[in-house]
């Protein structure tokens, strides 16, 4: 994917407050309705179209001694960074400081919008002064993310801030809450309509027609007090000047109003004006430039003028009058009107406009019109040119919707559409649909002739990278090694990022298939391309790295820098997801609370998988606090977010994490039962295919299940025990080794793995691995610091013990302040079996006094008083 930045450009006239005329009727009582509505958060101004909603805004706005700032929307603004952008436009207009959050939409990684309005919030705060807000047109935002970002802004802006919205219908905004927190003023169409003084005033005022009373009245009535019906009414009394006719035909609902007073004006229009018209309708703004190239005229200035000056449908969009726009509702009629009498004559409004956009570099606006005039092989190259940065910027929504508006015959015949589609299948919510498009791009690209040999390597490189992404994530560690090598291979060095995150691909999975050396290549890779680059994703593959290789304190630096770069919005959510992870494992549960908290108001739903992964972490964060019930609330809502996501890799975690839950929660039914679904070990000599939170699941409850041979079996089977390992991996599978061991009664054994764990771990604090592990990890550290008083590990595993003693533990938790040794675990087994002293004796080859000596330490170190005391403790205790 390359990453040169094509020049989009925002058109300033959305940021201008549009003129008002200077014949304009004063509706003083709607402006003093707007200067009282300022002191509540939000004004809506809803409405249908022709009301003059932007009109009486825009006088409004330029009567003010404060300053306001506009931003006039339109169906192009459908994307969070463009929308986002605008605002910050408008906003930095008046207010220069918020120009500091600029950068943050110019990262090139998915936009982070929760994060980014949480800083324009702060610096509008620090501001200290009075910031107004015009959002015109916002019932053309359908975008969902646009929404809930904008919520999340009114919920929580400062006093200062009041936004008002321009609507022809009600956003899907919390509307009815806000009305009962008295946080919103609104004007509707009753408020809007003009009342018989105004009507008079502007038909005879304005217009000049000299009407009398009884025929304002009329009009008044019939239109009532529809603006945009007067107006049109009123063109047409200034071209006929036949009342009576115009009274006599005008019946009917508003929509017929329209049509019949549109047509009866553009009749009355000389056949030049008329061809403008109707010629230009299709464009949503224009200038004379524009004009000129879609009419192939040179005098689009000077009738511009003219229909502006005859106020005849157009409205200016700046005060230097270089922009403009038509009414909407006259556009809809004059559009309907040039497809009825012109049907070629919309494409070729769309296509010139396509090129006439691409000359200047305006790539959105080029796209949109290519794609409406169906003008392929322009769309095609502007969308090889701009979709991979867009993508890079998080713009998926918008170059996927472009990529389903071209013909599947262009999409299976141009290769960097196939590829550049399948790419934006990498959104987790599309990951079900990555295979088919791998597949698509594949077969393009075998068909594909003439290619240059570079750009053929470069596309043969990524279509390898996204088949080792998608065996990776559907649990096939040795085919993701192959296509990442493959594409290692044909990609040229300079592409960086893609190199590295290949290199992190390979790490994890040569590390599923035990081959230690091959991962370690995989990372000093990494290290080696994190040394001759910088940037953003660099630092969050030098974070990877370091976890990988057990350094937790320098990831935590990395994530903590991203956290405070401003200009990487979606990485300082990744990253703040990483620091999450590490300060619950320093037991720092509050800290990682507070963090998850705050990432969630960032994300909102935009990044669905992340969502999922911090509410998990909240669960197990409240489990850790012993706080059962709110647990089970996290993770109900990660169930509902995984019934929305199509991805089987998050059900499957689901399932595990669901196990583990079950498990810390005393619920081992439930974990049995999940676990009896899983793979049989026995089947193959590895078990690549089980991920590997499952395996070490799987692991715990045979060790709750008290299968210690069972959970060995798995143990060595499904990940082989290698030194070789790195980080948290290594110490948990010889954490969960020890305890395998310990269960089965080989003391020593148990505790000199258990010594390498804790040698491992207490360097970097790995805590919570052996505080989540409750009472039979606490039995064998006690063991542990009363048999091996001169290890190294000795201090660090009293420091556990210490905190041990805040955990929340079961009522019926038992604390052995000697543990049992080795043979008595084995006479308190025979014990539970059933086994007299006698029988016992002679099973382990001993004397009757012997096993009778061994009784009674047993009952000591456990205080109890007789055998059946003894076995119910042991078995609390995981020793039966």
């Amino acid at each position: 994917m390359t990453e040169r930045e094509p020049t989009t450009l925002l058109l300033a006239t959305k940021w201008r407050i549009p003129p008002t005329r200077e014949t304009l009727v004063v509706r003083t009582r709607l402006l003093d309705a707007l200067d009282a509505a300022v002191q509540n958060a939000i004004t809506l101004v809803s409405a249908p179209a022709g009301y003059g909603k932007t009109t009486l805004l825009a006088h409004w706005a330029r009567e003010r001694r404060q300053p306001v700032a506009w931003f006039t929307i339109d169906e192009t603004d459908n994307e969070p960074v463009r929308f986002w952008a605008y605002v910050v436009q408008a906003l930095r207009t008046h207010w220069p400081a918020v120009a500091q959050v600029a950068h943050w939409l110019e990262a090139p990684q998915p936009f982070d919008e929760h994060a980014f309005v949480m800083n324009v919030l702060n610096v509008l705060l620090d501001l200290g002064e009075p910031v107004i807000l015009v959002l015109d047109d916002y019932h053309l935002i359908h975008h969902a993310g646009i929404h809930r970002a904008l919520t999340f802004w009114l919920e929580h802006q400062p006093p200062n801030v009041h936004v008002v919205f321009a609507t022809r219908s009600d956003p899907p905004l919390p509307l009815a809450r806000w009305r009962v927190r008295n946080r919103i003023s609104e004007l509707r169409a009753a408020d809007l309509r003009f009342t018989i003084e105004e009507a008079g005033a502007f038909l005879n005022e304005i217009m000049g027609l000299h009407l009398a009373d009884d025929v304002v009245a009329t009009l008044e009535a019939r239109t009532d007090g529809w603006a945009a019906a007067l107006h049109l009414a009123a063109l047409s009394l200034q071209e006929t000047g036949d009342v009576q006719r115009l009274l006599n035909s005008f019946e009917g609902d508003h929509h017929y109003i329209v049509d019949y007073l549109a047509q009866e004006v553009l009749v009355q229009q000389p056949e030049t004006v008329r061809t403008f018209l109707l010629f230009t309708a299709p464009l949503d703004t224009f200038n004379a430039d524009l004009c000129n190239a879609v009419l192939q005229r040179e005098d689009s200035r000077a009738l511009l003028d003219e229909l502006e000056q005859r106020n005849l449908f157009i409205e200016p969009l700046d005060a230097r009058r270089e922009w403009y726009r038509y009414h909407p509702l006259m556009q809809t009629f004059l559009r309907a009107m040039l497809k009825r009498e012109h049907p070629e004559g919309v494409r070729l409004v769309h296509r010139r406009a396509a090129h006439r956009y691409a000359a200047r570099d305006m790539v959105r606006e080029a796209v949109h019109h290519a794609l409406a005039a169906e003008e392929w092989p322009l769309a095609v190259s502007l969308l090889q040119h701009a979709g991979p940065v867009m993508l890079l910027k998080g713009e998926w929504h918008t170059v996927r919707t472009w990529l389903e508006r071209l013909p599947d015959a262009w999409r299976r015949r141009e290769p960097h559409m196939a590829m550049l589609f399948a790419w934006t299948m990498l959104d987790p919510t599309h990951r079900h649909l990555l295979d088919e498009q791998i597949a698509l791009a594949e077969q393009v690209l075998s068909q594909a002739e003439g290619l240059p040999p570079d750009e053929r390597r470069l596309l043969e490189g990524q279509l390898e990278a996204l088949h080792a992404y998608a065996a990776l994530t559907d649990g096939k560690p040795d085919l993701a090694v192959e296509h990442a090598e493959a594409a290692l291979d044909l990609l040229p060095h300079d592409e960086t990022l893609l190199r590295g995150l290949l290199s992190l691909m390979l790490t994890y999975a040569y590390r599923l298939q035990g081959e230690n050396d091959a991962a370690n290549e995989a990372l000093a890779r990494i290290e080696r391309l994190s040394q001759r680059a910088e940037g953003t994703p660099i630092r969050l593959m030098r974070a990877a790295l370091h976890l990988m290789q057990g350094h937790l304190r320098l990831a935590a630096e990395q994530f903590r820098f991203l956290l405070n770069q401003e200009e990487s919005p979606f990485y300082r959510s990744v990253a703040a997801f990483g620091l999450v992870q590490l300060l619950y494992q320093w037991n720092r549960l509050d800290e990682a609370e507070a963090l998850i908290q705050q990432t969630l108001a960032m994300v909102g739903d935009e990044m669905p998988v992340l969502v999922m992964g911090l509410h998990a972490m909240s669960a197990f964060i409240w489990q850790a606090r012993g706080r059962a019930e709110e647990a089970s609330q996290q993770m109900e809502i990660v169930r509902q977010h995984v019934a929305r996501l199509p991805l089987l890799s998050a059900q499957r975690d689901l399932q595990a994490l669901d196990a583990l839950l079950a498990l810390r929660q005393g619920r081992l039914e439930e974990a049995r039962a999940w676990a009896a679904r899983q793979p049989n070990g026995r089947q193959s000599e590895h078990l690549p295919a089980m991920h590997e939170l499952t395996m070490l699941v799987l692991v715990r409850v045979y060790l709750a299940d008290r299968q210690p041979d069972k959970a060995l079996e798995m143990l060595e089977r499904a990940m082989p025990f290698s030194p070789g390992l790195a980080g948290r991996h290594r110490i948990e599978l010889r954490l969960l080794r020890a305890m395998a061991l310990y269960q089965k009664g080989t003391l020593t054994a148990a505790l000199d793995v258990l010594e390498e764990a804790l040698r491992l771990a207490a360097p970097e604090a790995y805590v919570r691995l052996f505080l989540d592990e409750g009472e039979l990890m606490r039995q064998m550290l006690l063991a542990f610091r009363r048999h091996k008083p001169d290890s190294d590990a000795w201090a660090f595993a009293a420091d556990l013990l210490d905190m041990m003693q805040g955990e929340h533990m079961p009522a019926s938790a038992m604390v052995l302040e000697e543990p049992l040794t080795e043979r008595e675990i084995e006479v308190v087994r025979l014990l539970a079996a059933g086994l007299t002293a006698p029988q016992i004796a002679e099973q382990l080859t001993v004397a009757p006094s012997t096993v009778r000596t061994h009784i009674k330490s047993i009952y000591r170190k456990l205080n109890v008083h007789n055998k059946v005391e003894a076995v119910e403790a042991a078995r609390q205790l995981g020793l039966t």
